[in-house]
């Protein structure tokens, strides 16, 4: 893929997925990071194709459960977006918990980070409707790159000489006019 197409999708996947919130009953959270993406996407002459995508965001969540409000956490999302044996597109988020901020929880941890899990997980519709996003917007640039190779080539076809004249008058339709055109008889009157 050329360099313009890797910073395309970069800017692209940034303003889609940095940013993005959910809350549940227990943790509101939000991404806060692009940390790198891979995966199976190619660059014809014209087009990007995404085929499969990896991405890692970096989030933070607050927990909001009783006995833990306003501890705020951070960790790593990866996000796998790809095809399943049926041809569905499928987004599976997986989420580590930066190891300093499980030190500092008390014992009875173990709820209050499968709730901040959670929370993170839970964003996967967003980020499908996101990554969906991604995808059109990748078809119109396609479109957009398309067009503006054909009018290159329509301007240079201008440029190199005169169009040639048609060749005499248009022949006759060989069929009857619908009956449907103004001042005709029916076709089949």
């Amino acid at each position: 893929m050329s360099e313009d197409g890797q910073g395309w999708v970069w800017d692209e996947l940034g303003q889609k997925l940095v940013g993005l919130k959910h809350r549940t009953p227990r943790a509101s959270c939000n991404t806060t990071s692009l940390l790198s993406y891979r995966g199976n996407l190619s660059s014809g002459r014209k087009a990007l194709r995404v085929h499969e995508l990896d991405v890692e965001l970096t989030w933070a969540a607050t927990a909001t459960a009783s006995g833990m409000e306003g501890r705020t956490f951070t960790g790593l999302a990866t996000v796998k977006f790809g095809g399943s044996e049926d041809g569905q597109d499928v987004v599976d988020v997986e989420v580590a918990v930066d190891p300093q901020c499980l030190n500092t929880l008390p014992e009875e941890r173990q709820q209050l980070v499968k709730d901040v899990i959670y929370a993170v997980e839970s964003m996967d519709a967003a980020i499908m409707v996101q990554l969906n996003d991604f995808l059109w917007n990748m078809e119109k640039r396609n479109r957009l790159h398309e067009l503006d190779s054909n009018a290159v080539v329509a301007h240079t076809q201008v440029e190199e000489g005169p169009l040639p004249a048609p060749a005499g008058p248009t022949p006759a339709p060989m069929f009857p006019a619908p009956s449907f055109v103004p001042d005709m008889s029916p076709a089949f009157a």
